[in-house]
């Protein structure tokens, strides 16, 4: 009996090991597809984000190219600005969007749509507005893409931005030529609309925009506070001169309402 005790020994010492190899390798394994399908996850953000920023790129210059259009015809053809918004306001196919002419000596000029619960409203002043203020429109007509930061249209209250242009009008009371600002509005609404993520592997992504300055043109539902800096600041612990030293590498930061 004794002997046959003995036998068994090497027996569940062999099955021991074999067990232990057996947890060691699936807990080995699990670690390693648990590690790459969370690097994979990471991968498919990022590609997916990539495509995204050049989706949006894209569509950046496609707008931009319309006020370019608009600009280049007005400078060519030497109009007023009450001729300037006829021609644009001839022009509009999409119901959402408008056009502002406005003279940088007064910031006031015509809108290409009425102010809302008017009919022949057409007068609009940015005088309360900082949008101009911090434009650079030094670049010739399709050189660059020029746009504002998210701000309110004052002719219906919508929070929007614009694609801008630099453009020369006739006038007709000093008997000269004055410059003004042709903007292209659009409704953050209708952007909202455009840029998402896949819902089927990004169930709870959110997406924002942001100028230079790291306030929001896009802000999404998980977003905080008033900009994004301030947002990141009050998740992230860091020192002040370390988080100021990280945004200045952002290449948004350098490109004060010159994005694309």
């Amino acid at each position: 009996m004794e002997n046959q005790n003995t036998k068994k020994i090497p027996i569940i010492i062999v099955n021991v090991v074999i067990i232990a190899a057996i947890l060691i390798f699936v807990v080995i394994y699990s670690r390693i597809a648990s590690r790459d399908s969370y690097q994979r996850q990471i991968e498919n953000f990022v590609n997916t984000t990539v495509t995204m920023e050049q989706v949006t790129e894209n569509y950046l210059e496609g707008e931009q190219k319309v006020c370019d259009v608009w600009a280049r015809y007005i400078k060519s053809s030497a109009m007023t600005m009450e001729e300037a918004a006829e021609y644009i306001r001839a022009s509009h196919v999409l119901a959402d969007t408008s056009a502002h002419l406005v003279s940088l000596d007064t910031l006031t000029g015509l809108s290409t749509r009425p102010k809302q619960g008017t009919s022949d409203d057409y007068a609009v002043s940015y005088e309360r507005i900082n949008v101009l203020d911090c434009m650079n429109l030094t670049d010739d007509i399709g050189k660059s893409i020029n746009i504002t930061r998210a701000y309110t249209n004052p002719m219906n209250g919508e929070q929007s931005l614009a694609f801008c242009n630099t453009v020369t009008l006739y006038d007709t009371e000093k008997n000269s030529s004055e410059t003004a600002v042709l903007l292209r509005v659009i409704p953050i609404s209708e952007l909202e609309k455009k840029w998402v993520f896949p819902q089927t592997e990004l169930v709870n992504a959110a997406l924002s925009m942001i100028d230079a300055d790291g306030d929001y043109i896009l802000k999404g539902y998980s977003f905080k506070n008033s900009s994004f800096f301030e947002f990141y600041k009050s998740y992230n612990k860091s020192d002040p001169g370390s988080v100021d030293q990280l945004f200045k590498k952002n290449h948004f930061y350098n490109r004060i309402c010159h994005n694309a």
